[in-house]
């Protein structure tokens, strides 16, 4: 059976908490591959060419929420880009976020404060 993929959606600003989330994957050692783009410019049809084509060949999508994904184009984007695909997702509270961080276009999204076991619970209903 093939490794299911998920697409790691977060806000270049607070790189910091995408960093500690990756960690934490290798530490849990997880049983699925996260996919993302690090070097994000959502200015750049490249950008978005390539981002689109990961995001397409993964089974569903995770929304790292931290204080700056309102303000992060290149979230937004990632996450449009993700519904327009009609891909799976859900969403985590990273580093000091709440849920007054919680993006109005993730509204109807199951959203949680982090834990793999839950998280991969996701992972593991994705087609």
């Amino acid at each position: 059976m093939e490794k299911k993929r998920l697409f790691v959606c977060y806000a270049s600003q607070e790189k910091a908490d995408f960093d500690q989330f990756i960690k934490e994957s290798v530490k849990e050692k997880i049983a699925y591959e996260l996919v993302y783009t690090e070097d994000k410019d959502a200015l750049s049809d490249v950008w978005k060419s390539d981002t689109s084509e990961k995001i397409s060949s993964c089974n569903g999508v995770v929304v790292l929420i931290s204080p700056k994904t309102k303000i992060s184009e290149d979230a937004f984007w990632e996450m449009k880009c993700s519904k327009d695909l009609k891909k799976p997702i859900i969403a985590v509270f990273v580093g000091e976020a709440g849920i007054r961080d919680k993006p109005m276009d993730l509204t109807g999204v199951f959203t949680m404060v982090m834990a793999w076991d839950r998280l991969t619970d996701f992972v593991n209903k994705l087609e």
